[in-house]
């Protein structure tokens, strides 16, 4: 009886005062009671979810256009899915060791460093096409592989905001994201084509 009572006091108290209150998380008893998320946690999913779009148009110009990039520097239609392949190579040689480093280190850190690699990465492939430089394009590949499987690793930190009951909303929004920037990809696919085109890829 006297557990009761004091439960139910519990459940009277406003969210931040309740004793099983996780700044930051909503608990099972807020579900219920129709609590909204957090606003850090709002901003957070959205600053996630933006930077997965980005991602996923870049990630479709690379296997879209990879293939003419590697056909114009070697000439060999065989080798023309190469491209995309030593891109997903970069992301299998990082991802298990970003998980890792995640939690050595912290979710942020490691995001940031994803983002980076993919920025020299892309830099470097932008650059070496310009040069012609088979070579370099295949680094940049390797170096933009890397990034994007270090950066893949967002949705644990999406998971990580949400309690156990809400954390498939939490990734639905990611990978939303994700698809949204499946389908924002074809016109810069298309202006892709157009440049490739004219610098003779």
């Amino acid at each position: 009886m006297a557990m009761t009572l004091a439960k139910s006091r519990q459940d009277q108290l406003a969210p931040e005062r309740r004793a099983d209150f996780v700044p930051g998380q909503l608990s099972k008893a807020d579900l219920d009671g129709g609590a909204s998320i957090p606003p850090v946690v709002r901003k957070n999913t959205l600053l996630l979810s933006s930077s997965q779009t980005l991602y996923t148009i870049v990630a479709q110009i690379n296997v879209l256009l990879g293939a003419f990039m590697i056909l114009g520097l070697t000439g060999d239609v065989r080798l023309a899915g190469l491209g995309t392949a030593i891109a997903w190579g970069g992301r299998l040689m990082i991802v298990y060791h970003s998980g890792k480093l995640m939690d050595r280190l912290g979710r942020i850190k490691v995001l940031q460093l994803g983002t980076l690699l993919s920025i020299i990465g892309a830099i470097t492939v932008a650059a070496s096409l310009l040069a012609t430089n088979l070579v370099g394009t295949i680094l940049g590949l390797i170096i933009y592989g890397l990034g994007v499987g270090a950066t893949n690793q967002n949705r644990v930190a999406v998971a990580d905001m949400y309690p156990a009951h809400r954390r498939g909303e939490g990734i639905g929004y990611l990978l939303t994201a994700s698809v949204v920037g499946a389908l924002a990809a074809t016109p810069f696919v298309f202006a892709g084509t157009i440049l490739a085109a004219s610098l003779g890829f």
